[in-house]
């Protein structure tokens, strides 16, 4: 009940409907209601709403199985960083992300505007300390809205 099948193959997966991000409380802290469900013709469908994924950045256990990995981002209209399953890319740590986002970058990193590289691919990190750790060269640093205990490996 309240859940719909997005997707196809083995990407398909089951959502839970909302109207709120209170409807997505019960997922966890990081799920929000963001997504827009639409029709087999790409419209949305007004007032179908589902939640977003509640996956870990690093743990990384729920994303794999789509072919995706575990993001965190902002969304329209919403003031907390939600969780979410996105396109995997072959971009490691300083890699450019300046085409393609997040989606450009490896499971466990995610693409930033940093002063003097441009956007970039950073190692998600367990901040302030712990695994995964940062390479060296870098500082695990908690961007501002982030999830308690995850930070970026940001250049030193």
């Amino acid at each position: 009940a309240r859940h719909v099948c997005l997707g196809s193959g083995s990407a398909a997966r089951c959502n839970r409907f909302c109207f709120s991000d209170a409807d997505c409380d019960l997922l966890g802290a990081t799920s929000q209601c963001v997504y827009g469900v639409v029709d087999s013709g790409g419209m949305e469908i007004p007032g179908f709403d589902v939640c977003s994924e509640q996956c870990d950045v690093l743990a990384d256990t729920v994303c794999p199985a789509t072919g995706e990995a575990c993001r965190l981002g902002s969304f329209t209209g919403h003031a907390e960083i939600a969780s979410y399953c996105g396109g995997v890319g072959a971009g490691g740590q300083g890699a450019s992300c300046a085409t393609g986002g997040a989606s450009a970058c490896q499971a466990g990193h995610a693409c930033f505007n940093v002063t003097g590289y441009g956007s970039i691919c950073l190692r998600q990190c367990r901040f302030p300390s712990g695994t995964p750790s940062c390479p060296v060269s870098t500082t695990c640093t908690a961007p501002s809205g982030y999830p308690s205990g995850v930070g970026v490996c940001i250049p030193s």
